[in-house]
């Protein structure tokens, strides 16, 4: 039950996003879960059918860069975060703005 609470607050998001922004061109899964878990990714791409979001299993299951099939609607990608760089190259620039001063 909470793993289909989590999928539809997910769907929901997206699809108050998907109306403000008037539409859906491209679909980006990133971080922990939306990096490595293709049954979360499957099952929020499939309440998001309805878009014309359609899966390539395979690709999906392989954790592939691009994981939409050639008939989608909207390409659906995974995209692999590094916070530890972010924050670093954050910290970095902080500090050559002190430097300056």
């Amino acid at each position: 039950m909470a793993l289909a609470l989590y999928v539809r607050r997910i769907v929901r998001e997206i699809g108050a996003l998907v109306a403000v922004l008037g539409g859906l061109d491209m679909l980006v899964f990133t971080a922990g879960v939306g990096e490595h878990n293709a049954f979360i990714r499957e099952r929020i791409c499939a309440a998001l059918g309805f878009l014309g979001i359609a899966l390539d299993t395979d690709a999906n299951a392989r954790h592939a860069a691009k994981i939409s099939s050639d008939h989608s609607q909207v390409i659906v990608a995974v995209e692999p975060t590094n916070e530890e760089w972010i924050a670093a190259s954050h910290a970095l620039s902080c500090l050559d703005r002190e430097k300056a001063r």
